[in-house]
């Protein structure tokens, strides 16, 4: 049985998730250390489940999986940030009477 490489390593969903974590941190300034750590272990969780998902979902070969978890981990919070953001400013009220209007 052979050891992991560091390539192998690094190409981990969790560990490409943080490593994208901590490029992503770099275009959020003015972040206290307890959230910079949380950003952190959110953006390698956040990557460790989903990259080897939509690598299966998509077809993409395996590896993909590293490049996948590292753009998790750099863009998934901005993307999870903005998704409930939209979710908090829609009008459900408004969106309902449309659709009622239709029928």
């Amino acid at each position: 049985m052979s050891t992991p490489s560091n390539l192998d390593l690094a190409a981990h969903p969790l560990v490409a998730g943080i490593l994208g974590g901590l490029v992503g941190l770099r275009f959020v300034p003015g972040m206290s250390w307890p959230e910079r750590l949380t950003n952190l272990a959110a953006g390698g969780l956040l990557s460790y489940y989903t990259a080897p998902a939509l690598v299966g979902w998509w077809g993409l070969s395996e590896q993909m999986l590293g490049f996948l978890g590292f753009l998790i981990g750099m863009f998934g919070l901005s993307v999870a940030s903005a998704v409930l953001q939209a979710i908090r400013q829609l009008d459900l009220a408004d969106v309902i009477r449309s659709w009622i209007s239709r029928r």
